[in-house]
């Protein structure tokens, strides 16, 4: 079997860690930013979760205050669009 180039190997890291971020906003919005129960709902440990959170410079207090009028808003969030 082939062994990966590099560049590869570095598009598929950074199309993870994307996904995972996503995720991670997801759940977080689903859960009003309380990090214990998103991370319950990814089937992570808190530690995990935070972890991840410090990674990806996910401020959780965002997420506590956010409320949503419609679904397409908490997509953006997801997507990133919001930014």
């Amino acid at each position: 079997m082939e062994r990966p180039r590099r560049e590869d190997e570095g598009a598929l890291r950074q199309a993870v860690e994307s996904l995972e971020r996503r995720m991670i906003i997801a759940a977080l919005i689903s859960a009003k930013g309380r990090m214990n129960s998103a991370a319950e709902s990814l089937g992570i440990s808190i530690r995990i979760m935070g972890l991840r959170v410090r990674k990806y410079g996910i401020d959780l207090r965002a997420y506590r205050r956010l409320t949503y009028g419609t679904p397409d808003d908490e997509q953006s969030w997801v997507t990133g669009s919001h930014e």
